[in-house]
């Protein structure tokens, strides 16, 4: 696996921001902020297969992917993978979350793990 580098929109800067607007403690959060904020996907990698490939206009594929998923558009996922990404988004904090699209290099699969997040083929062209 490669190490993805992406423009990454910082969670905790947002998520002190809606908790100074909403005069919340820090120490205090009410159930179901941090989905209200985002999850955040952590260091990303992709597989050897796309890292080889990678060019502006993977990279931009990959992107739209990644933005898809933070829209909790999970793709062509099953409907128990997508209970258990609802499940996963609003009690887990993101962690768990399972999406796959169909881009230019195939379809590729996106797992948002615990620290990191891996993106591969599983079906390439």
């Amino acid at each position: 696996m490669t190490l993805y580098k992406i423009s990454r929109h910082d969670h905790d800067s947002r998520r002190e921001q809606l908790l100074k607007a909403g005069g919340i403690k820090s120490g205090g959060r009410p159930h179901g902020f941090d989905a209200l904020v985002g999850f955040n996907f952590g260091e990303i990698y992709i597989d050897d297969l796309l890292a080889a490939g990678l060019d502006q206009g993977l990279d931009r594929e990959l992107e739209l992917c990644l933005k898809r998923l933070g829209r909790l558009d999970y793709g062509s996922v099953s409907a128990d993978e997508k209970d258990e990404n609802t499940e996963n988004f609003y009690f887990g904090g993101g962690k768990g979350l399972t999406a796959r699209y169909e881009i230019s290099a195939g379809l590729i699969e996106i797992k948002v793990l615990d620290s990191r997040t891996e993106i591969r083929i599983i079906s390439g062209r």
